[in-house]
C-alpha cells in the first residue's frame, strides 16, 4: 500500500475519464483503491465510472462505500442516489438524496437531483403504491420489481433505461403491458416470468416473435431527467478532484525582438536549403552532404543532424539513422534544444528500429518520445509495435515438438487426478501450438473434471473447428448437455457423431439414454429448463413455424390431425426438438 502510487493511479484516472475512457480509468481507481482503500474519493470517482457504462450495482456499491468512509461528504449521496435510481428503486434514490441535503442543505445538485426524480417519475412513482395510483394486477409493485431482477431472462433487461421507463409506465398503467408486448419482445418475458405460460400463452407468443420482428432502435436518453452527460447535478467528481492548489500565471514578460542571424549561421542555412532542394530531388547522398557543410557551420542546431537521419531513412539505411538520431538527441540535450525537438528524434528512432523489425526498442524509443512530445502519432505507432511485438513473441514461441511434450505431461497428471496442473501443461501446449485439435480436446477433459463446464464446450468448439470429424469432441460436448439438462441439443450432437461415425457405440448409447429421459420427464415442472430452452434460436424457430403452430392447434381443437401430421418424420423430428428442449410437455403451476 502506497498513497503515493494511489495518488499517480487517480490522476491517470482522471484524466482517462475526461477522455471518456471510462474501462481505462475504471483500472485506475481500482489500483487507486488497492493503495489506499480509505480514500473515499477515489470510490466517487469509479461509481462515476460504472454509472456511465451502465453497470449501476456496482455503481451503487462504491456509492455506499464512499458514504460509509466519509459520511458528512454530499457528494457520495449523489453518486449513490444516481445508481439507485436507474435500479429502478425510487423510494431508496429518493431518501438517499434526502439523507445528503441533511448534511449540505444548500447543495445545489443534491436540490435538483431530488426534484428532477420527483418531477418527472411522479406518474409511476404514484402508481407504484401512492395513494389514488391504480394497483397492478399482478400483485405487490416492490415484489414484482424483485421478481423481474432477480429470474435470469429478465434481470439483464434493467441495464436498459428505455426498458425501465417502459416498465414504469405499466407500473401507472397495467394495460400498458399488453400493448407492450405487441411491439417489445421483452415484455412477453415479463408476462411469462410474472404469471406462467399455458399452451396457449405458447402460441400467442410464437404469433407475437412472428408480427414483432427485429426489436426497436436504441432510445436517446436526451431529456431524461437522470442522463449521465451534460446534466448539472451529476458533473464528473474527475473534473473537481484535483486537491493542488491552482498556481497563478506569471504576467507575460515583454519579448525581446529576435536577433538576426550571424553570417556563419546564414550560411548554415543556405545550405539547408540547398540540402532540402536535393531531397526533394531524391538524390539523398547530395542532400546529406549539404545538411553536413551546414553542421559543421552551426553544429548547434540538431535540425542539420536531423535531416541527415531523414534522409538514410529513405535510403533504408536504419543503422544510420539511428546513429544520426543519437547524435541528433546528444545535440539536443547539450545545448537545451525544446522538447519537442528532441521527442521527434527519439520518434524517427523509433520508426528506425521498426524497419528493422526490433518492435521492443521501437515501443522504448516511442514511449522516450511521448515524454518530451505529445504526439497521437507516436500513441498509434506505439500500439502498432505492441501489437506486432506480442505477435512476434507468440510467432518465436511455435514449437510442435515442445507442445507434444507438454500434452504428454499433462496427460500424465489428469491419470493422476492432478486435473489443475494438467491443465496448465495443456495451456503450456496450446501456446507451443495453437492449431492442436488433440490439445484443446485434452484440455476440455481436464475443465470438465473440475466442473468448468462453458470452458470445456469452448475447446471442444475450437477441437472441432480443427477438425470437424474429431467424433470425441462431438460426444463429450454431448454429455456436457446432458448433465445441463439441454437434451435436445446433446440429440442433435449424438445425431452427428452417428452421421460421421455409423454405429459408434458411445453416440448409439448416449442418444438412447437422452431420449429415454426426455420421455421421463414429460409432466414434470422443469420451468427454468423451458425458459432456457425459449432463448434458444433453433427452439424460437420451431415456436415461429407455421405448420408447427398449426399442430399445437390442433392438439387443442382436433388431436386427430395434430396425430397423423406427426405420421411425418419431419414434424415427428420438429415435435421430438420441442419435448427434448422441455418446452412441451411441462405443467406450469
Amino acid at each position: 500500500m502506497s498513497k503515493e502510487l494511489a495518488a499517480e493511479a487517480k490522476v491517470k484516472g482522471n484524466k482517462a475519464f475526461q477522455e471518456k475512457d471510462y474501462k481505462t480509468a475504471i483500472e485506475h481507481f481500482t489500483e487507486a483503491i488497492k493503495n489506499d482503500p480509505a480514500d473515499h474519493l477515489f470510490y466517487s470517482n469509479r461509481s462515476a465510472c460504472y454509472a456511465n457504462i451502465k453497470e449501476y450495482q456496482k455503481a451503487l456499491e462504491d456509492g455506499e462505500q464512499c458514504v460509509k468512509l466519509n459520511p458528512q461528504w454530499a457528494r457520495g449521496y449523489s453518486r449513490k442516489g444516481l445508481a439507485l435510481f436507474y435500479l429502478n428503486r425510487i423510494d431508496d434514490a429518493i431518501k438517499t438524496y434526502e439523507e445528503g441535503l441533511k448534511i449540505e442543505p444548500d447543495n445545489e445538485q443534491l436540490k435538483d437531483a431530488l426534484n428532477d426524480i420527483k418531477q418527472k417519475t411522479k406518474p409511476s412513482y404514484e402508481g407504484a403504491g401512492g395513494a389514488g395510483g391504480p394497483k397492478s394486477p399482478f400483485g405487490d409493485p416492490k415484489e414484482i420489481l424483485n421478481k423481474l431482477q432477480s429470474n435470469p431472462r429478465t434481470r439483464e433487461y434493467f441495464k436498459d433505461n428505455d426498458f425501465i421507463t417502459k416498465l414504469m409506465s405499466c407500473q401507472s398503467n397495467p394495460m400498458n403491458l399488453l400493448n407492450l408486448m405487441q411491439t417489445d419482445k421483452r415484455f412477453s418475458d415479463v408476462f411469462e416470468v410474472l404469471t406462467g405460460m399455458s399452451m396457449d400463452d405458447l402460441m400467442k407468443k410464437a404469433q407475437m416473435h412472428q408480427g414483432a420482428g427485429e426489436e426497436g432502435h436504441p432510445h436517446s436518453h436526451e431529456g431524461h431527467p437522470h442522463s449521465h452527460e451534460g446534466h448539472s447535478h451529476h458533473d464528473d467528481e474527475a473534473e473537481k478532484m484535483n486537491d493542488e492548489p491552482k498556481v497563478e500565471k506569471e504576467p507575460k514578460k515583454e519579448e525581446k525582438p529576435k536577433s538576426p542571424l550571424s553570417p556563419v549561421q546564414s550560411q548554415a542555412e543556405e545550405e539547408k536549403m540547398k540540402g532540402n532542394e536535393e531531397y526533394k530531388k531524391k538524390e539523398f547522398e547530395k542532400a546529406i552532404e549539404h545538411y553536413k557543410k551546414a553542421n559543421e557551420l552551426n553544429p548547434k542546431e540538431m535540425i542539420y543532424v536531423l535531416n541527415q537521419a531523414s534522409c538514410c531513412f529513405e535510403q533504408g539505411k536504419f543503422n544510420e539513422c539511428i546513429e544520426k538520431c543519437d547524435e541528433e538527441i546528444k545535440i539536443g540535450r547539450e545545448n537545451q534544444t525544446p522538447f519537442e525537438k528532441i521527442g521527434k528524434a527519439f520518434g524517427r528512432k523509433g520508426n528506425a528500429y521498426m524497419q528493422l523489425k526490433e518492435y521492443q526498442k521501437a515501443v522504448e524509443e516511442y514511449e522516450k518520445s511521448l515524454l518530451k512530445l505529445h504526439d497521437p502519432a507516436i500513441k498509434d505507432a506505439i500500439k502498432n509495435a505492441k501489437k506486432l511485438l506480442d505477435e512476434k513473441i507468440a510467432q518465436d514461441y511455435l514449437d510442435p515438438v515442445k507442445a507434444e511434450e507438454h500434452r504428454e505431461k499433462g496427460n500424465v497428471l489428469f491419470r493422476e487426478g492432478k486435473f489443475s496442473d494438467s491443465i496448465k501443461e495443456y495451456n503450456e501446449g496450446l501456446k507451443r501450438n495453437p492449431k492442436s485439435s488433440v490439445l484443446y480436446f485434452n484440455r476440455g477433459l481436464a475443465l470438465m473434471k473440475v466442473l468448468d463446464y462453458k470452458g470445456s464446450m469452448n475447446d471442444m468448439d475450437s477441437c472441432i473447428a480443427l477438425d470437424p470429424k474429431y467424433i470425441k469432441a462431438y460426444i463429450k460436448k454431448a454429455h456436457i448437455f446432458v448433465m445441463q439438462k439441454e437434451l435436445h441439443k446433446a440429440i442433435s450432437l449424438f445425431e452427428k457423431g452417428l452421421e460421421l461415425e455409423p454405429g459408434n457405440a458411445e453416440c448409439i448409447e448416449g442418444l438412447q439414454k437422452a431420449k429415454m429421459q426426455v420421455h421421463q420427464s414429460l409432466g414434470e415442472v422443469d420451468e427454468e429448463r423451458a425458459k432456457k430452452a425459449m432463448s434458444d434460436p433453433e427452439i424460437q424457430a420451431l415456436l415461429m413455424d407455421p405448420s408447427v403452430r398449426q399442430v399445437l392447434k390442433d392438439f387443442q381443437e382436433n388431436p386427430t390431425y395434430a396425430q397423423q401430421a406427426l405420421n411425418d418424420p419431419v414434424m415427428a423430428k420438429k415435435f421430438e426438438r420441442l419435448m427434448a428442449s422441455g418446452v412441451l410437455g411441462v405443467k406450469h403451476k
